[in-house]
């Protein structure tokens, strides 16, 4: 199945050991490639240039490669949300400690604004 995705596509050449047995099934196709899966995550080899497709309507090209940076352009709808993972970790983060909340804090912060509208309505 995984060599399906692929069958186009130049696959990543290193040695076994490069990855923890127990999270990489290496697959053989054809005679000269080998696709490998890390823990579920299928790693490809791009040149400058070339891109990948993800479903129907996300497609990632290298765009530059420079030092130990690389520089991709991703061509996706509006609709579709792209971050950095740094930054979905933070939102992620941010979001899990809205969701604490104690009720009696918004209670307090919300008889608080009530208060500051009567207070600003009468001057």
């Amino acid at each position: 199945m995984v060599a399906e995705l692929v069958s186009s596509a130049e696959v990543i050449q290193c040695p076994r050991k490069a990855f923890p047995p127990e999270l990489t099934t290496i697959i053989n196709y054809p005679a000269e490639q080998t696709v490998i899966t890390v823990a579920n995550m299928l790693v490809l080899t791009r040149k400058l240039g070339e891109g990948i497709i993800i479903g129907d309507d996300v497609t990632i090209t290298i765009v530059e490669m420079k030092g130990g940076n690389v520089r991709i352009g991703i061509d996706a709808p509006r609709s579709t949300k792209i971050y950095r993972q740094e930054v979905y970790a933070r939102i992620v983060q941010e979001n899990r400690e809205a969701a604490r909340w104690n009720m009696t804090d918004l209670d307090t912060i919300s008889d608080n604004l009530i208060v500051r509208k009567k207070t600003n309505g009468k001057n």
